[in-house]
């Protein structure tokens, strides 16, 4: 991949919950974090109150479940986390510990105003996890064998099973504890690394590096390969709803499946030099509901 393939590559995007009505997504690049309340027709940095003379380069965001009625954003750069509680228009500053870790994903509890949980997956310094809002931050660690941590996902009742899944370099770590503590899945060692992670229900969707797709139906216990045929390299990312409609980011293009027919379709392959680099559905995963397709070279497609 040449070096303008990725000359401002996107790591991330946050949708709004409520961007039916706002229109608002976040997009977090190697040149900054931007902004757009348009839905994604045009953008802005999202950093314009810090009046930076260089660029700040941010490996993740992600919004608040209430958002925007509490207008909470967390970005991710290095050895910091950046806090908003006005949309994005002003910031405050929490430090991470000492030598500073790469941020390589976040995700932010359903029930984030009550909780206050949110989790930092690094490369290298494994789990750090804040109940504070994001004000002050720890490192979890304890069972988890792998500190290279690609992503990470929050059970869909989390209130009720304290579930987390991690994807790491080796495999797939859960904890019951909320991120206090952490066991090892029984997930195939040989199909590792794990790229990307969605969970619906009771059924976890695993995105590797090489291998394609997996689906476990029993909470990690048992898995099943997808689509072998089809997919068989890198998922970057998978979306997917509890009617099992999931969508798959491969590197050259998208595609929408429906799990229980087992059919699927492409609904977006349209790139020339440069990669998919992440997802957003902020409106669900449905045919001609749309979607946000971040690229290695700084666009933003809109589909749908």
């Amino acid at each position: 991949m040449t070096d303008e393939m990725n000359q401002d590559y996107i790591y991330a995007m946050a949708a709004s919950p409520d961007f039916i009505r706002d229109g608002t997504i976040f997009a977090a690049k190697q040149s900054g974090l931007y902004k757009s309340t348009d839905g994604g027709n045009s953008w802005g940095s999202a950093y314009s109150s810090l009046n930076l003379d260089t660029s700040l380069p941010t490996t993740f965001v992600i919004l608040s479940p209430d958002f925007p009625g509490d207008g909470a954003v967390a970005a991710a750069v290095e050895g910091n986390i950046l806090l908003s509680h006005d949309q994005g228009e002003s910031w405050k500053v929490t430090e991470l510990r000492s030598p500073p870790p790469i941020i390589s994903t976040m995700v932010i509890s359903p029930d984030f105003a009550q909780d206050g949980t949110v989790l930092l997956g690094t490369l290298e310094d494994g789990v750090i996890r804040s109940v504070t809002h994001g004000k002050r931050w720890s490192s979890w660690n304890f069972g988890l064998l792998d500190h290279n941590v690609n992503v990470l996902a929050f059970s869909q009742n989390l209130n009720e099973d304290q579930t987390v899944y991690a994807g790491t370099e080796s495999g797939i770590f859960y904890s019951v504890t909320g991120g206090r503590s952490w066991q090892e899945n029984s997930f195939p060692m040989d199909y590792a690394p794990v790229l990307s992670l969605a969970v619906a229900g009771e059924k976890i969707f695993v995105g590797t590096e090489e291998h394609g797709i997996f689906l476990s139906g029993d909470r990690g216990v048992t898995w099943e390969r997808l689509l072998e045929s089809r997919i068989d390299g890198s998922v970057i990312q998978v979306l997917a709803n509890e009617s099992l409609d999931v969508l798959i980011a491969l590197e050259s293009e998208v595609l929408l499946v429906d799990v229980k027919s087992g059919s699927w379709v492409t609904v977006f392959d349209q790139i020339q030099d440069s990669f998919v680099s992440t997802l957003a559905a902020p409106q669900g995963i449905r045919t001609k509901a749309p979607l946000l397709i971040g690229l290695s070279n700084g666009k933003v497609i809109k589909v749908g």
